[in-house]
C-alpha cells in the first residue's frame, strides 16, 4: 500500500505538494507532486516536482476533469508527458497507479464539495 504524505499546504487544496511512496514492480519509488485545481473547468492538474519517472521522462503531469452527467460526473483523464528518448514506452504503469488507489474518487470529492 502506498505512502502519502503531506508537504506542503493543506490536505488536496489548491498549491498543496504531497509526496508518495510506493513500490511498483518491486523497486520503491517516490513521486513529489503538487495540485492546481481549476474550479471553472472542474480540473486538477498533478504536477510532478520530483519522482522517479524523471529517469526516463522529462516531464510527467496528469490532468483529471470532471464532466457532470446527470447524478454523476464523467472523468476525463489526461496524462502529458516528454520522453527522453523516442524509444521509451509511455509511461502506463504510472497512469494505473493513479487509478487504481483511488485517487480519482478523492479528487472528484472535493471538486463536488466545493459546488
Amino acid at each position: 500500500m502506498p505512502q502519502v504524505d503531506l508537504h506542503e499546504g493543506d490536505w488536496g487544496d489548491h498549491g498543496s505538494i504531497k509526496v508518495w511512496t510506493r513500490v511498483l514492480e518491486g523497486k520503491v519509488e517516490t513521486y513529489k507532486e503538487k495540485i492546481t485545481i481549476d474550479e471553472e473547468n472542474k480540473a486538477v492538474h498533478l504536477k510532478a516536482l520530483e519522482v522517479d519517472v524523471f529517469e526516463f521522462y522529462e516531464s510527467y503531469n496528469i490532468i483529471f476533469q470532471f464532466i457532470p452527467k446527470g447524478e454523476t460526473n464523467v472523468v476525463k483523464t489526461t496524462l502529458e508527458y516528454g520522453k527522453q528518448n523516442e524509444d521509451l514506452p509511455p509511461p502506463d504503469k504510472y497512469m494505473n497507479f493513479f487509478l487504481v488507489n483511488r485517487l480519482v474518487k478523492d479528487v472528484d470529492a472535493k471538486l463536488v464539495q466545493g459546488q
